[in-house]
């Protein structure tokens, strides 16, 4: 089973009500793309997702470890990931996302869509969850680096 498969579900084999999934989520997950961001990744996502008639509310729970890029020495720096995310689903003339009276986002597909690919709400999800300042503690970064660093700011 490829990559595309394993992420993507058929909205018309699901029954009323409940359905689950379950995903690992490991370092080969994130291309090429996400490489500068992402070193690496053990994170589990939980999809509870229930279909009443061509609604579909998707609750994702996302549990585990990313390891990103420290900002001052570049070494692997573990981020813990513990998110929760909301997504309903409709069918509808065309793409959009918006937000709900709730504030859930709200995400309209075309009508003739049979498929959902997750695996684009998953990677944004954990992408968003790397802060924007990603460095170490004081005193944990690569003394190479850190001494590298202070030669070049003149310390």
């Amino acid at each position: 089973m490829d990559r595309k498969d394993t992420y993507t579900i058929n909205l018309l084999s699901l029954k009323e009500g409940l359905n689950e999934f379950d995903y690992k989520i490991g370092d080969g997950f994130f291309g090429s793309e996400d490489s500068g961001s992402v070193l690496g990744a053990d994170v589990d996502v939980h999809l509870d997702l229930t279909r009443r008639n061509e609604s579909y509310r998707l609750e994702f729970s996302f549990d585990g470890e990313l390891r990103a890029a420290c900002d001052r020495c570049l070494e692997a720096v573990p981020i813990e990931i513990a998110e929760d995310y909301t997504l309903i689903v409709r069918h509808g003339e065309d793409f959009e996302s918006t937000e709900t009276s709730e504030g859930d986002e709200l995400l309209v597909i075309p009508e003739d869509s049979t498929t959902l690919d997750v695996a684009s709400v998953i990677r944004d999800t954990l992408l968003l969850s790397i802060p924007m300042r990603c460095v170490h503690a004081e005193g944990e970064c690569n003394e190479e680096m850190a001494a590298k660093l202070a030669e070049h700011r003149g310390s």
